[in-house]
């Protein structure tokens, strides 16, 4: 029988993040910046945040399993070798696969490693330094650094392209890209309302983004990122976002109110295939509750123009 066997096992030393692994995700992050993926290669400062992570992983499997011990005995080691340094990640990042999504059913419920249980929580609290799921952290920003250093892009051009604040004109970058570009700008929100609805506390925040072009050529507007969170729903700042004309501020009375009003769009406000990629949750939410936070919006600022 494996589990329960290897208690004085040592941590076998190919279970972490491998070179494979490594140039596949330096791969995606070079597809990211519309960089050459064929011309990447894993660097020595990118392998070496890599061995960090996996002994930062390893650490955190020894707690985890101290504080929650899992379900069929299983001991860090099990989870190690069971594909934790990558799973771990790629749940960091909030990608399509994870601890989450079967592989660890054996050890724990699948409703503790989904974010919020106190698994998801126990290794985001430990291991978030590292990545994120806007690209933030030490593993994401030496895999930027690495895909623009193999890709063939000089120093003048990788410092350019970490602090530029104004965004291509011809596409926007997305949240993830743009946070992984300027991690400043992705800690702390531009401002925060929270609200008391109905089904209880809700926070909105909003978080600068790139300037982009609207009409002409010269920038016109700013985007700013946005997050609805609480009442047991989440709308990622991925994937919400309203553009602030460059005449008004972007933490002002109107940017907040243009904010709460994405919020408190339902169906039957806009087309359809705005509400597309809702979930279930988020779309019975916003069917529940739009008309309360249009409410609060005009209450607090004011009749639209």
């Amino acid at each position: 029988m494996r589990h329960g066997q290897r208690r004085n096992a040592r941590r076998a030393k190919n279970a972490g993040l491998d070179e494979d692994v490594l140039h596949w995700l330096l791969e995606g992050e070079a597809e990211t910046f519309e960089l050459d993926s064929d011309a990447v290669y894993v660097t020595p400062a990118l392998r070496a945040e890599a061995r960090r992570y996996d002994d930062a992983v390893y650490e955190a499997l020894q707690a985890l399993v101290r504080k929650y011990p899992t379900d069929n005995g299983a001991t860090a080691d099990d989870l190690w070798e069971d594909n934790a340094a990558y799973l771990i990640l790629m749940t960091l990042r909030g990608e399509g696969v994870g601890i989450w999504d079967g592989d660890w059913d054996e050890y724990y419920d699948n409703k503790r490693m989904e974010r919020g249980g106190d698994v998801w929580r126990f290794l985001n609290s430990r291991l978030s330094a590292f990545t994120t799921g806007t690209g933030e952290g030490t593993l994401g920003q030496a895999l930027m650094d690495a895909a623009y250093e193999t890709a063939g892009e000089g120093e003048d051009e990788l410092h350019e392209n970490r602090h530029r604040r104004n965004a291509d004109t011809d596409r926007i970058p997305s949240a993830r890209e743009w946070f992984r570009r300027f991690p400043d700008l992705g800690r702390d929100p531009l401002f925060t309302i929270r609200l008391k609805l109905p089904c209880g506390n809700v926070r909105v925040r909003a978080w600068e983004g790139p300037e982009f072009t609207a009409v002409g050529s010269y920038p016109t507007h700013t985007r700013l990122f946005c997050e609805l969170q609480g009442c047991g729903v989440r709308f990622p700042r991925e994937h919400y976002y309203v553009g602030i004309p460059r005449s008004q501020s972007i933490d002002g009375d109107a940017a907040k109110e243009q904010v709460l009003a994405l919020f408190a769009l339902k169906p039957g406000d806009t087309d359809d295939e705005f509400f597309a990629e809702y979930t279930p949750q988020q779309l019975a939410f916003v069917e529940q509750y739009g008309e309360d936070i249009d409410m609060i919006r005009l209450d607090r600022y004011g009749e639209d123009d």
